[in-house]
This record gives structure tokens, sequence and C-alpha cells, in this order.
């Protein structure tokens, strides 16, 4: 992510207003609040293995579940709900 914020001294700017206008326009672009969420909660990307072991745990559940039904295990109400029995 690349964000440019120019400010150009004129005249009859001092230092202090300049800093000001470089504060404001860093803080309306958001670069600021974007560097700090990005430190804060940073996470690796997930690899390919685990993203294949909780693929082949979720079939697993889900061919479970299935055949608790098949079973008479847990029972499904009107609203496509899971029910225990």
């Amino acid at each position: 992510m690349t964000l440019n914020v120019r400010i150009t001294k004129d005249g009859s700017k001092n230092t202090h207003r300049m800093l000001s206008e470089f504060s404001r326009a860093v803080f309306s672009s958001g670069i600021v609040r974007h560097l700090k969420t990005r430190k804060r909660y940073f996470s690796r990307n997930v690899s390919h293995l685990i993203k294949k072991k909780a693929k082949l745990k979720r079939l697993a559940k889900q061919a479970q579940l299935e055949q608790d039904i098949k079973d008479g295990k847990v029972a499904v109400n009107a609203r496509g709900q899971i029910v225990k029995k």
C-alpha cells in the first residue's frame, strides 16, 4: 500500500501550521488506522495441509451426522434444526 501525502509550503505558512496540516492529511487519508490494525491483528496465511485437515474433519462430522439421522439418534424439526433425542 503506497499513499503519498504532499504538503506545499507557501510564503505565509509557518512550521506549526505545516505540521498540523500534514498531521490532518495523514489522519484523513487513513494510513495510520490501516497500519495499526494490520500490526495488531496480523495473522499468517493458512497452509494447504491445515485447510485439507479441516475439510476432512468437517466432511467426517457431516457424514456422522447423516448417519445419526438415518439411525434415528438425531431428528430434524420443521425448521431444519437438528434435535437430539
